[in-house]
């Protein structure tokens, strides 16, 4: 497993309320061949965003900035979405997608 880093052009403004701008980062990793894509931001305790069907892991660019004040949130791309290679023979079907982030 390889691990890629850059800082993602998906910034989200800080609220007035906060004291410095949050950096969302823009990884990827190589899992079994296959470039998966994830925005990470924030530290504590981990939560897995995962998006709706025919979206991708920026579909939470918004919703980031809140939750990573208090988590280390990584918000995923599924297989065929956002940065994420298309998998050969991969069912894009919703069960498929939510056995894959075990």
């Amino acid at each position: 497993m390889s691990v890629i880093s850059t800082a993602s052009s998906v910034q989200p403004h800080p609220h007035p309320q906060d004291e410095g701008e949050l950096v969302v980062h823009d990884r990827g990793v190589n899992v079994d061949g296959m470039h998966t894509q994830y925005l990470e931001a924030g530290v504590g305790p981990v939560l897995l965003l995962l998006h709706g069907h025919e979206q991708s892991a920026t579909s939470w660019r918004w919703v980031i900035p809140a939750l990573a004040r208090t988590h280390r949130v990584l918000a995923l791309s599924l297989p065929g979405h956002g940065g994420t290679d298309p998998a050969n023979g991969c069912d894009y079907v919703l069960p498929a997608h939510q056995a894959r982030p075990r």
